[in-house]
């Protein structure tokens, strides 16, 4: 009976582990998508786009909003009914909608086992 209650501990403890590590990295993805890449011109021109993706619908780059980005990631991954395709290298591409003040946007995650690779934003023309 207390090896069961420590297997139960251990499995949400690395449960916890596995989450803040995740939300850690969705944290260090919100820089990118709020404008603020610094690396290449092409990675500072894309983020710039969906900064301004992002504001055309009245999603700013408050704490508040930056919650919500989180929330909404963390949504797509746990959403097993989300799924748009798997990539050739195994990396699963999944849907979400964000809801602003002023409209919505398509959001696509790029996740390989449970690491976020990328995001989309996409307008009603993309």
């Amino acid at each position: 009976m207390l090896a069961d209650l420590t297997l139960i501990v251990l499995a949400f403890i690395i449960t916890d582990i596995r989450q803040a590590h995740r939300q850690a990295k969705i944290v260090q993805k919100l820089s990118y998508i709020f404008g603020q890449a610094t690396d290449n011109p092409d990675n500072i021109l894309r983020s710039r786009e969906m900064l301004r993706l992002l504001e055309c619908i009245g999603i700013y780059d408050t704490i508040e909003n930056r919650d919500y980005m989180v929330s909404q990631i963390e949504a797509a991954f746990y959403d097993s009914t989300n799924i748009i395709r798997t990539q050739l290298d195994g990396r699963i591409v999944k849907d979400a909608l964000l809801m602003g003040k002023r409209g919505a946007l398509r959001m696509e995650t790029v996740w390989q086992n449970n690491k976020l690779i990328t995001i989309f934003l996409k307008s009603g023309g993309n």
